[in-house]
């Protein structure tokens, strides 16, 4: 496992190798400290000796000897022509670590990330200590997390008195005969409290995205809402604007471009056709991205 880190205090003798300074997706201080999990670790894919098989990568995400969180792939038995399972991430044990999710019928799963969205979206993160990817038994089959590959997890954990943000990247795959769990990497904000952009390593995002803007530079009018809405930025945007909306799984459910004006502060959707519940309206430019709830009535 190859580590690297960010600081502030880069000129007192940390090498290049070892950490760069990152203009910060949050604040011109940040220190995103990054993981490389070197080789991908795999959970599952081959058929197990016994039954179940319960295997775990343990994640500590500031390497202070304490993991954080546990990433469970729990094989059981065949069921039918597939494979019965589990695939799930907890908090370790401490209740203060938290998994970016929501509920489906009384279930936790856990929120699909795309690269560049805010952790948390908005001022507060909403989790659970014990959250699933996907399962499959005799009585239930949930395949929330179906062949998603390089998405990313938002976690909240606690180091003493103070919360940090981060993501742990990683695949997870249903639709073979045998699941598997693959981690890639992790990432977290060194200043307690600060959030953190979904990729960021700490010398920016890696596929176009310069900079990721505070969630609090756009607001949406109005929110609840029924039909049409209004994106309000802090500052004008200019050029190709993405605007997207997703459902609460994560699920793209509307994309659009806009030709923005240099002084344009206002972009109008249209979420009528949509169904009541949970949305994430995301605005990207090559420049910025942000993220924030909007619920549908």
């Amino acid at each position: 496992m190859r580590k690297y880190t960010t600081l502030t205090e880069k000129l007192k003798g940390y090498s290049l190798l070892a950490g760069s300074i990152a203009a910060s997706a949050f604040g011109a201080q940040a220190q995103i400290i990054y993981t490389n999990v070197n080789p991908d670790v795999e959970l599952g894919g081959s058929v197990p000796a016994s039954y179940p098989e319960l295997t775990i990568y343990a994640v500590d995400m500031n390497n202070d000897g304490s993991v954080d969180f546990n990433i469970n792939m729990n094989i059981k038995a065949p069921l039918g022509n597939e494979f019965s399972f589990f695939e799930k991430i907890d908090g370790a044990g401490n209740p203060s670590n938290l998994i970016n999710s929501y509920t489906i019928e009384y279930a936790p799963f856990v929120f699909k990330n795309d690269l560049g969205d805010s952790i948390p979206f908005g001022p507060s993160f909403y989790g659970f200590v014990n959250v699933n990817f996907a399962f499959q038994t005799a009585g239930a089959v949930s395949y929330i997390w179906n062949n998603q590959t390089d998405r990313f997890v938002g976690v909240r954990f606690k180091d003493g008195t103070d919360n940090y943000f981060g993501w742990i990247r990683l695949d997870v795959n249903t639709n073979g005969s045998i699941p598997n769990i693959i981690i890639k990497d992790f990432a977290y904000e060194q200043t307690p409290g600060d959030k953190i952009a979904a990729g960021d390593t700490g010398i920016g995002l890696p596929v176009g995205i310069n900079q990721i803007a505070n969630t609090e530079g756009m607001v949406l009018f109005p929110n609840p809402a029924t039909g049409n809405v209004v994106i309000r930025l802090a500052s004008p945007l200019s050029g190709a604007v993405e605007v997207s909306l997703k459902d609460a799984i994560g699920r793209e459910v509307y994309t659009t471009t806009l030709k923005t004006t240099a002084q344009q502060t206002e972009l109008p959707i249209d979420i009528s056709a949509y169904a009541a519940g949970t949305y994430f309206v995301q605005v990207k430019s090559p420049e910025v991205a942000m993220t924030q709830k909007l619920i549908k009535r």
